[in-house]
Formats: C-alpha cells, structure tokens, sequence
C-alpha cells in the first residue's frame, strides 16, 4: 500500500460548533458532556471493512486490556499494513489513555476520528501516541483533574497538581507533539471542552504524521522511486494535491477501484 494512501472506513458527517463562546485562541468553549458509562472496543470496526478496530465509550483499564487483545488479534491476521483504530470517546482515565498512547505508538498505529465521532478530553492521548492520524470529527480538550474529592492541604494538592502536569507533559514530548497543546489544555477549565479549529489540529499536530515517521516515510520512498529526499518531497507535495488519498463508501466507488486509481495516480507523478 502505498505511504500517501489511507484507506479507511469513515461516515462523515459535517460538525457545527456554533452557538458556543469563542475563546482567544480561536477556538471553541462548550459545556463538558456528561461521560456515559458504554465502554466497548469493537473489532472489526465495521461490517466488511478494512481491518481495525474501534474504541468508543469512557476510556479506563479495562480498555487498555481490550485493546492489547485487538492489536495481537490484527498482528496474527498477518496485516500487510499499520494497525488502525477509529476513536470515538470523550474522554476518561488519563493514566490508562496515556499507556493506550504508548502502544499505539510501539505498534505503529494509525488512528481517525471520523466525522460522526467525537475524541474529548483524555481521548486525545489516544491520538497524540498513534504514528499516523486523520481528524474528521470534533476534538476537544481541556485541563486534566483529580476525581477523587478526598480532604487535602494546599500543598498536597499543588505537589500532585504538578506531578500530573509533568506527567502529561513527558508524554507529549515524547509523541513529539509541540508544546503549544499542553499550554492549550493547561488553560482551558475541566468543566469545559475546547474544540479545536481546523488551524490548530494542524499546529498541535494532531491531524498529520509524527514527524519522526514522516521522515523514515520519505526517505524509503525516495529510496524506492531513485529519486533525491528534495525531489521526493517536492513531487509528494504533487500527489497530495492532485491524488485522492482517502476512499468514502458513499463515493460510488468501490474500495479496489480506488486503490487502483490512487497507485496509478500515485506512480504518473513519482515516475515521470
């Protein structure tokens, strides 16, 4: 399969977020749902589909359980392929969304929010650990928050305050995810989401390649076409523009068909 080509199972469906406040940043501020207790990871993620798996619901341990199981059950299918994950959920334990994060990352998943879903709040670690991210649907985030209403003095919660915040903060560095997300959600209160614009998945990162993979992504397809890394990029910025890189069940065309024409459209421009 070729490196531009993503082919996933998506519905998309068109996201509104009028009616909210607008903050500073751009961005939008609306009241955080309520979690709803469904917790399920669905594999396959749909009837026929390419082969993936869905999280959706509240993330917890048990998820990271479920997902652990999914990803050795797609390695022993013998993909030819990343492992790939559709994300639905607003949100849940951090800790367990950031051991989620690491896997995805380990193993090389790529992950989407379709537009019918939603990724809120610890879901967006989820997104951050995988190499490989498409964003359809809304994203939101906002400052992580203790869930236990124990009694503490000041200073007990300040330390635990901190240690959360550098927590999550090595984690973003470590997906090389740029700083400016962590001081997005440091700002934004727990009782709120903020959706982010199309602008800021695109700064965050969030919506695009881990740019460590991009670069071993393009250094072995200017290996494969013979060509120069400045080349390459400049007739990958081609295929990009002119190369449909995404197929839609409800485009009239069937998935074989597509890949045929994306590899065609692909080869026309990499081998002129």
């Amino acid at each position: 399969m070729n490196i531009f080509v993503m082919l996933f199972l998506l519905c998309l469906v068109s996201v509104s977020a009028s009616a909210e406040e607008t903050d500073r940043f751009g961005g939008f501020l609306v009241k955080a749902p309520q979690f709803y207790s469904e917790n399920s990871v669905e594999y396959p993620c749909a009837p026929n589909s390419i082969e993936c798996f869905k999280i959706k619901g509240v993330i917890s341990k048990d998820t990271v359980s479920s997902v652990k199981q999914c990803i050795r059950t797609l390695e022993k299918s013998g993909l030819g392929h990343a492992p790939r994950v559709l994300l639905d959920s607003h949100g849940g334990d951090i800790n367990s969304a950031i051991e989620i994060g690491r896997l995805f990352r380990k193993k090389n998943v790529a992950a989407m929010v379709p537009g019918n879903s939603v990724c809120h709040s610890a879901c967006v670690f989820l997104l951050a650990g995988a190499k490989y991210r498409n964003v359809f649907g809304p994203v939101g985030i906002h400052r992580m928050f203790p869930v236990d209403t124990t009694r503490k003095k000041y200073s007990d919660a300040q330390k635990q305050y901190r240690q959360r915040q550098e927590f999550v903060k090595k984690y973003l560095e470590d997906m090389n995810i740029p700083e400016q997300l962590f001081d997005a959600l440091t700002r934004t209160p727990p009782e709120k989401i903020r959706i982010l614009t199309t602008n800021e998945l695109d700064v965050f990162g969030l919506n695009r390649w881990d740019p460590v993979a991009e670069e071993i992504a393009n250094a072995s397809g200017a290996r494969r076409y013979g060509l120069t890394t400045t080349e390459y990029l400049k007739r990958k910025s081609l295929v990009e523009k002119h190369c449909e890189a995404v197929w839609y069940p409800d485009s009239g065309e069937d998935a074989e068909t597509f890949m045929a024409n994306s590899q065609e459209c692909v080869s026309n421009i990499m081998l002129k």
